[in-house]
């Protein structure tokens, strides 16, 4: 089992908020902490998902992160963090699954990326963000392991990605 750090990936399907409708493809949540209450992840979009609309990326609660400058491997396109809403997730052996890579995001960006929410959830108030929480049987229950490998296998040849 591979331990869990800030700044990896896992590719998940989470319910978006309060209607409990879950994502229909997994999407990539940067591990941006890790304590004893669970996991806490920021969902990672990108742009080319903003149909023609880069500039929204600079404006509100969105944070860029480039995949480039170093080049990332956690990372394939460029991105940014929806900052809107904090997700955390139990901790529990066998989340590491969910990971397609044990690298992380480099150290800079990471940094970068984590004061760039809190000063974003500081400027916009945490009121008008949702925090959200998931157990280990609402993640599985969302993600099933044989659906995830699937479809992680056909993620990662579209983007000529092979793992070692």
């Amino acid at each position: 089992m591979i331990e869990l750090k800030p700044g990896q990936v896992l590719w998940l399907r989470l319910p978006f908020g309060q209607l409990d409708e879950v994502s229909k493809i997994y999407h990539p949540y940067l591990i941006i902490g890790i304590n004893q209450h669970g996991v806490k992840i920021l969902e990672i979009g990108q742009l080319d998902s903003e149909n023609g609309r880069p500039w929204e990326v600079l404006r509100g609660r969105k944070i860029p992160v480039d995949n480039l400058n170093p080049k990332e491997s956690v990372i394939y396109e460029v991105s940014y963090l929806q900052t809107d809403r904090k997700i955390q997730i139990e901790y529990f052996d066998g989340l590491s699954a969910y990971l397609d890579t044990d690298d992380s995001l480099s150290e800079a960006k990471l940094r970068r990326t984590i004061d760039g929410y809190y000063d974003k959830r500081n400027k916009y108030g945490s009121d008008s963000f949702r925090d959200m929480y998931f157990t280990e049987e609402e993640v599985l229950k969302y993600n099933p392991i044989d659906e995830w490998q699937a479809s992680q296998a056909n993620r990662l040849k579209k983007h000529n990605i092979t793992l070692e």
